[in-house]
């Protein structure tokens, strides 16, 4: 499939894709989590959000690289390191 496709799509699909993708990747992971922690409800709501912050910023360079062709999407969009 060519994934350049999707950036030609209107924003609200995009949207759907990205979540849809989000939710594929991160749902395996955060559901076996969340029943080994359930007897710490909230240990286990950190750990899953946690999860759920570093698959978006994976998916957010996986997007940017494969749909956008944008080499490093978080300088595009000006996040960067200082160098202090």
């Amino acid at each position: 499939m060519n994934l350049q496709k999707i950036a030609q799509l209107t924003l609200p699909v995009r949207l759907l894709i990205f979540i849809g993708v989000l939710l594929v990747f991160w749902l395996p992971l955060a559901i076996p989590l969340y029943l080994l922690l359930r007897h710490d409800s909230n240990l286990s709501n950190i750990v899953t959000m946690a999860l759920l912050f570093g698959e978006l910023l994976l998916l957010w360079r996986f997007w940017g690289k494969f749909v956008y062709g944008e080499v490093n999407i978080f300088t595009h969009y000006g996040l960067v390191r200082s160098k202090k």
